[in-house]
């Protein structure tokens, strides 16, 4: 299955791990490539509310920022036995007492080398959904939905 390509030689790694019950360690001990992604991306979103600024002659206001969230779409094929997937597919079934998983996205060389992490963090697994064709290979979608304050580099 392909990875993500980014300029030239280099490709976009996604991992995800189980997260144990304290929310902030893998369970597993280790995090694991997610494979056959097809498209994906990264979005961070900010809540605010309008201050109003009476000594604006023009009557603009100041936004003042309540909140901010991040997620991550998912959009892969792959064989319905991958590993990553079942930990996915898994924290999709159980979001609702409190699953999540980590994620982590790096750069890697064509060597394998990583060139630099974009992100790892944690994140509840939403808007899960499975296709199944003919052709015996899963397509599945899901949405890695930001739990805290994920780490940039």
């Amino acid at each position: 299955m392909p990875n993500f390509l980014v300029g030239g030689s280099n490709k976009i790694e996604v991992k995800v791990s189980a997260i144990a019950a304290d929310n902030a360690s893998p369970a597993n001990g280790g995090s694991t490539r997610l494979l056959g992604g097809t498209q994906s991306g990264f979005n961070i979103s900010s809540d605010t509310v309008d201050s109003s600024v009476f000594e604006d002659e023009m009557g603009f206001t100041y936004g003042v920022v309540t909140g901010q969230s991040w997620d991550i779409p998912w959009t892969a094929n792959l064989l319905a036995d991958d590993p990553a997937h079942q930990i996915v597919k898994d924290a999709a079934f159980n979001a609702v007492s409190g699953s999540k998983v980590g994620i982590t996205v790096i750069v890697k060389n064509k060597e394998g080398g990583t060139i630099i992490s974009l992100l790892d963090g944690v994140a509840i697994v939403t808007n899960y959904a499975e296709g199944y064709p003919a052709d015996g290979i899963l397509t599945y979608n899901c949405t890695f939905t930001g739990y805290g304050k994920p780490d940039l580099v």
